[in-house]
């Protein structure tokens, strides 16, 4: 098995053993004996348990917003069927998975307390911000119309998509999928009237 197998194994080991238990998977044994390794091999591999959940956490992340990504592009150039697709896609029921938040959960109460999380937090909000950003601006670019204020309009629309995410994986017998893409298209709607303007 190659260097890079290895640390894939590693990695996935990782995000099984946070989404089943949340912070009592955050043991370098548990993620060992997940992979069926030595606990040595982790530290080979990443030098610490730190530098592995900060790797596990860049890989969940940038998976999501490739998917995201993929099915908000099969828009092609409509602005407007972009951003739905997207929106679909953010409450997918893949997505909406109690076990998934267990491992959120513990990649951001992380970010207070080691530098290491902390950075690739910034990291993977920062591209996920820019995605929705050009998303924004390609809708409000649609039609001609006077200066909005992108940054503002991405932070609110992220902090939406993020609140409802949470709120869909905690109680969804309640608040459905459905409920959370209306509200969505309902903050769309509003930033096309101008809500940034």
């Amino acid at each position: 098995m190659t260097n890079r197998q290895r640390q894939a194994e590693l990695i996935s080991a990782t995000l099984t053993c946070l989404r089943n238990e949340g912070y009592k998977g955050l043991s370098i044994r548990k993620i060992a004996d997940t992979a069926q390794v030595s606990v040595g091999l982790i530290n080979h591999h990443f030098g610490s348990l730190e530098k592995l959940v900060s790797v596990a956490y860049e890989s969940m992340a940038g998976d999501i917003l490739a998917s995201l990504k993929q099915m908000s592009e099969s828009g092609h150039d409509d602005a407007d069927k972009r951003i739905a697709l997207f929106i679909e896609e953010s409450f997918n029921p893949s997505l909406l998975d109690p076990d998934l938040l267990n491992a959120w959960i513990v990649f951001w109460g992380m970010t207070r307390y080691s530098p290491e999380i902390d950075k690739t937090h910034s990291l993977t909000y920062a591209k996920y911000l820019e995605f929705i950003s050009a998303l924004l601006t390609d809708v409000w670019n649609k039609e001609p119309r006077g200066e909005c204020d992108i940054r503002l309009a991405s932070i609110s629309f992220s902090s939406l998509l993020d609140g409802l995410w949470v709120e869909s994986c905690l109680n969804s017998n309640v608040f459905k999928a459905d409920d959370a893409i209306a509200i969505c298209n309902a903050w769309v709607k509003a930033f096309r009237g101008g809500m940034f303007a």
